[in-house]
């Protein structure tokens, strides 16, 4: 088995874990505005500037989980993609491949955790405002 499925899981980590920096960055600095692009856009988030900010600053603790969980990942995955070769020569290629799909699953988990949290901060801004 070639390695390709987990070079491709490591790359897609390492991209989820920069647009989430990017955007944890752009929270913290203010920069994030309401838009039809990047960010948490739920109708709740979106309802208001002041939902869509306070719902993204509620999800910011768990987007720096994403960083985290998906550059560790990733770095796993590359260790694991030169040491189990050596090791295990018969099943590296699924165990790498099967734990590259756990860590990216991991990682949207997170992502799926930070909506939720940040919708949830935006409605109790809608709701205050009614």
């Amino acid at each position: 088995m070639t390695y390709e499925n987990g070079i491709v899981l490591t790359a897609g980590l390492l991209v989820l874990a920069v647009v989430a920096g990017v955007i944890v960055g752009m929270i913290r600095r203010g920069t994030l505005v309401s838009n039809g692009v990047i960010g948490i856009r739920t109708p709740q988030t979106r309802a208001s500037e002041e939902a869509w900010q306070a719902g993204h600053r509620a999800a910011v603790p768990l987007l720096r989980w994403v960083v985290r969980v998906a550059v560790a990942s990733a770095a796993l995955l590359l260790v694991a993609m030169f040491v189990l070769p050596r090791v295990a020569p018969t099943a590296a290629g699924e165990v790498i491949e099967v734990g590259g799909w756990v860590f990216f699953g991991l990682v949207v988990a997170l992502l799926l955790a930070a909506a939720w949290k940040g919708n949830g901060a935006a409605r109790e801004v809608n709701d205050r405002s009614q």
